[in-house]
């Protein structure tokens, strides 16, 4: 029976223990996690608004999935388009991303935040050429036939659409 007591007992303590050691990786790395994810969103909204000044994230969502943030761009007081960020179900696992629209209805960039797609397959998306040829695409339309759809690619190309709808409404119509 002491046996059982100090085995539970040391147990414990070991557990203890990593749960401590736990608790203070996660306090020491959280603020640089945090930091590197800003930085590749700031990064990835200048991208296709390089003339950009100033950004102002959007408080009326209404009529957008309730995953969607929308950024206003601006150069100096103009706006010159929309930023959409959102996280959709892949095939794998949720793919965060990013696209801009420009205020003539192009859209001007496409970045993945994070995703966990299948290598090769799944991780099309991040890769060059699929974005080029989403970048000075004209309308959502055009994305379904340019971009061919798989299990990753259809959620975000079904996203893309809700934020070229949302555009249309902001702008009036494009």
């Amino acid at each position: 029976m002491k046996k059982i007591l100090f085995l539970g007992g040391y147990l414990g303590l070991v557990a203890a223990f990593f749960a401590v050691l736990l608790a203070v990786t996660n306090e020491v790395t959280t603020p640089r996690i945090a930091q590197i994810q800003a930085d590749n969103f700031q990064r990835a909204l200048l991208e296709g608004f390089p003339q950009a000044t100033s950004y102002n994230i959007i408080d009326d969502v209404s009529g957008v999935p309730s995953t969607m943030q929308i950024i206003e761009v601006f150069h100096d007081d103009e706006l010159i388009g929309f930023v959409y960020s959102q996280t959709v179900k892949g095939f794998v696992d949720n793919i965060s991303y990013l696209v801009g629209i420009n205020t003539e209805g192009y859209f001007t960039s496409f970045g993945v935040l994070s995703s966990r797609e299948t290598p090769g397959f799944g991780t099309r998306i991040e890769t060059p050429e699929w974005k080029n040829r989403v970048i000075d695409v004209h309308g959502s339309s055009e994305i379904d036939v340019i971009v061919s759809a798989t299990l990753t690619t259809a959620p975000i190309i079904d996203a893309m659409s809700h934020a070229y709808e949302d555009f249309t409404r902001r702008i009036g119509g494009n």
